[in-house]
């Protein structure tokens, strides 16, 4: 994903009210069809996210300030929706932009990325 290009079809309040809307459908769609399937209450997602053409340059304040706003959202709003997040195909680059990112997220779900 490109952020610069991401900024161009869609302005801040949009995406995050698309973001919690993603999360309510997750609720009450996705996790109530699985459980009926699995004939088991499911309200863990397990996620991957692949940072394949990551780079630093793409790491700015605007989408650090989205990173930080979309992590508070997920915390405060839906704190035990994570099951477990899989980060692959990172940077080297990413370890110190890391640093900087799991300062704005609590410990309990650290644990799950």
């Amino acid at each position: 994903m490109n952020p610069n290009k991401l900024w161009e079809v869609i302005d801040e309040p949009t995406l995050v009210r698309d973001f919690m809307q993603s999360y309510e459908e997750v609720i009450k769609l996705h996790f109530f069809a699985c459980s009926y399937v699995f004939k088991k209450q499911i309200f863990h997602t397990f996620s991957i996210m692949d940072m394949t053409g990551f780079g630093v340059s793409m790491f700015n304040n605007r989408v650090k300030s989205l990173v930080k706003l979309g992590s508070s959202i997920a915390q405060d709003y839906y704190p035990e929706q994570l099951g477990q997040l899989m980060i692959v195909n990172a940077p080297w680059v990413f370890q110190g932009i890391w640093a900087v990112v799991k300062g704005f997220i609590d410990e309990k779900t650290r644990k799950k990325i």
